[in-house]
């Protein structure tokens, strides 16, 4: 919980579990990378006006520049369609729908989550 007013909170629970294969790593390794401090690599990417989007704004940024190239869809989408010889389409990563999506309100990205009172 302490990083809950920062824009990548919804990520720490990922990272942190990640964290824990440096336990697997050589000790010279770990060493290393505990001088290295990953939230502030993340926090010198952002753009200076974050702190003002709402919450989901700040973290569909984040995973949309953490994890969207080197995980999802290296690990999820190009390596396994190819791996299995078929060709993917991503039709959801065209930027001017992006930008569109980005720009509606919260309300309108969640709504099929709530309950209904019918």
């Amino acid at each position: 919980m302490e990083h809950l007013n920062e824009p990548y909170f919804a990520h720490t629970t990922r990272w942190t579990t990640t964290r824990r294969i440096w336990q697997f790593f050589a000790p010279e390794v770990r060493e290393h990378l505990e001088q290295w401090d990953p939230y502030r690599e993340i926090v010198r990417t952002l753009p200076a006006e974050i702190g003002q989007w709402s919450p989901m704004a700040r973290d569909q940024y984040v995973e949309a520049h953490t994890l969207m190239s080197g995980y999802l869809l290296c690990s999820q989408g190009d390596r396994v369609a190819m791996a299995s010889s078929i060709e993917g389409r991503f039709p959801f990563l065209d930027h001017r729908l992006i930008e569109f999506a980005n720009g509606l309100p919260p309300k309108f990205k969640m709504k099929g989550l709530r309950r209904s009172t019918c």
